[in-house]
């Protein structure tokens, strides 16, 4: 199997208007993809756009620190949010084989301590 990383996604889902959570996580290099109403509620998708050395690591780094660094006001929409997930995106094919990809202990303890979850995506790689 042939894969690799392609990004991570930062999702959250509130009761609570989250634009001013998404001003605060924009002075980083993070970048909101929506930010609305939903059905329920409101959501908010961000992206970590570097350059770099990139890694799953390096990523959800950049954005727990962000999330550290929040002021009280984006720190209480960030706590009232019902979920809280870091996607990874991986693209693969499907030849035969595994693919690995490790996450260090920090980054899952980073991932805790803000009261975030995890989650991998896998995607098909395009045909071409």
């Amino acid at each position: 199997m042939s894969a690799s990383f392609l990004n991570i996604d930062l999702e959250i889902e509130s009761p609570e208007p989250l634009e001013y959570l998404a001003l605060q996580l924009s002075e980083h290099e993070i970048h909101y993809l929506y930010c609305g109403e939903s059905k329920g509620g409101h959501l908010a998708t961000f992206e970590c756009n570097q350059i770099g050395a990139i890694s799953p690591d390096t990523l959800i780094d950049t954005f727990t620190q962000a999330i550290d660094s929040l002021d009280d006001r984006a720190k209480k929409l960030w706590s009232q949010a019902h979920r809280k997930t870091f996607d990874i995106g991986y693209e693969a094919d499907a030849k035969p084989g595994n693919f690995r990809s490790e996450i260090r202990p920090e980054t899952i303890a980073a991932i805790s301590k803000v009261g975030a979850s995890l989650i991998l995506t896998i995607y098909p790689r395009p045909k071409i």
